[in-house]
């Protein structure tokens, strides 16, 4: 049996294949990530300024007179 007749095309084109598969799955986690990351950003309410006397500001305040 010679040896350097045997194509080894089989396993280099496996491997690629997998090298591709794995890239496509870290750009999807990637992507997820960054989605996740955002929308996070979207829903934290923002947080209240407290002025140089101390008080509270930036909230709508209920008064009834």
């Amino acid at each position: 049996m010679n040896v350097s007749s045997v194509k080894s095309t089989s396993i280099d084109s496996t491997q690629s294949q997998q090298r591709v598969a794995s890239v496509q799955k870290e750009q999807q986690r990637d992507d997820q990530a960054k989605e996740a990351a955002a929308s996070a950003a979207e829903k934290a309410p923002p947080r209240p300024v407290i002025n140089t006397q101390g008080q509270t500001t930036g909230q709508v305040l209920n008064v009834t007179a």
